[in-house]
Formats: structure tokens, C-alpha cells, sequence
């Protein structure tokens, strides 16, 4: 069976390049997966800055079927998770946006990840990246409100991030 999809190897190379691009005063880590990455509320502190990378949907749509082309796009959550404490809030936003702002800018200098490509084999359709962009920025959201309310000091902010993956031509094998 030859597999489509490379959710889990793109979101590495993401992390892989935000990882190679991002200062450590940005992000002391960045992760692949959801919130449950998280530590305990009362050791969170020694892990932010922090960035996750989650995978939000995955479009899929026919660019060829007599070709066996697909092309794919890959919509990725990325987290951006700012410490602060409850007494010093006042500049936290300001400070996290900027912060979110640098990796935006790094995902916007970096269309195609460095050229990520899946060579096919057998069992791999292979394919590249073709594009990607940041498609939105969002600042006063949900997750920082529940945060806020949860006493867990962490700002964050929500960065939309997506990409066009195509498949190369079936049987080039």
C-alpha cells in the first residue's frame, strides 16, 4: 500500500526549521502535538517560551486521478505560548506578539521549508511543498482566556499556518 500523507514528517521539518531559525530566548521549546505536551501548571514556568505545532486539517483534492497527483493542504495550529506573572500582565501582550511576529516572519521567509520533498519509492508517493503562508494572527483568544481563569500564567497566541503539498506522478518508480 502506498502511503499519501506526510502530516507527521512535514510538522517535524516545521519544528526542524523553527527550531534552526528561532533565538532561545524566543522558544525554549517547541513541540509536535497539542496542549496535553504541556508540564504540570506549577513547573510551566521552566518550559516557556514554548511553541506547539498542531496539526489542524488536512484538505485533500484531486489535481490529477489519471496521474495519480494529488495535492494537499496541510492547515497547521502553531501555538505560541509567552510566560508571565499575574502582578507583571500589563506588557505581556505586547511582548508575545512581537515574539509570535518572529516566527511568522520566519514561516513567510520560507515558502517551502527549506525545499522539503518526500523522494517516491514503492511505498511512497513522494511529493514537495509547494507554497505555504501565514494566514492569520490571533491575539485575544480562547485558550488565553481559559488559561487566565485556570491561574496558569501563560499568554498565548494563535498562529494559522498553511501549506500546498503535491504529490508527484504515480508510477515514476
Amino acid at each position: 500500500m502506498k502511503n499519501y500523507f506526510y502530516t507527521t514528517e512535514i510538522a517535524n521539518k516545521i519544528r526542524n526549521l523553527l527550531d534552526g531559525k528561532l533565538p532561545i530566548e524566543v522558544a525554549k521549546n517547541i513541540s509536535v502535538g497539542d496542549f496535553t505536551i504541556l508540564p504540570a501548571p506549577e513547573k510551566l514556568d521552566e518550559y516557556l517560551p514554548a511553541v506547539i505545532i498542531n496539526l489542524s486539517c488536512n484538505d485533500l483534492v484531486d489535481s490529477n486521478i489519471a496521474l495519480d497527483v494529488y495535492t494537499q493542504q496541510y492547515t497547521y495550529d502553531i501555538y505560541y505560548l509567552y510566560p508571565y506573572t499575574f502582578r507583571e500582565f500589563e506588557d505581556t501582550p505586547v511582548e508575545a506578539i512581537q515574539k509570535a511576529e518572529v516566527i511568522a516572519n520566519i514561516f513567510m521567509n520560507h515558502k517551502t521549508i527549506d525545499d522539503f520533498k518526500i523522494e517516491p519509492t514503492e511505498k511512497e508517493a513522494g511529493g514537495q511543498i509547494i507554497t505555504s503562508t501565514v494566514s492569520r494572527l490571533t491575539f485575544d483568544n480562547a485558550e488565553t482566556k481559559l488559561f487566565r481563569a485556570l491561574e496558569i500564567p501563560a499568554y498565548i497566541i494563535h498562529i494559522e499556518y498553511y501549506l500546498a503539498f503535491r504529490t508527484f506522478r504515480g508510477g515514476l518508480v
